[in-house]
């Protein structure tokens, strides 16, 4: 079995202000329809494979109002077998 391990990265701009409130705003309806979609679902075609998990979150930047957001998924699935 192999752990696999992939990143999603969101950007998000509102000029709105210049402190950040706004794009954060905005992404946390952004991450709830990604989370919906990611967290259990499980990747089809491969033998074993395990649903996923979010690992963690974390804001990467924010410059000239536009919020990078990356989140790591994690997952499992046999080696070298197809379903």
């Amino acid at each position: 079995m192999a752990k696999v391990r992939f990143g999603v990265t969101t950007a998000v701009r509102n000029y709105a202000d210049n402190k950040g409130k706004a794009a954060a705003d905005d992404l946390r309806q952004v991450l709830a329809a990604q989370r919906d979609a990611l967290i259990g679902w499980v990747p089809p075609g491969l033998a074993g494979a395990r649903d996923c998990q979010l690992i963690q979150g974390q804001a990467m930047e924010y410059d000239a109002n536009t919020l990078l957001w990356t989140e790591i998924y994690e997952t499992q699935h046999a080696l070298g077998r197809a379903s």
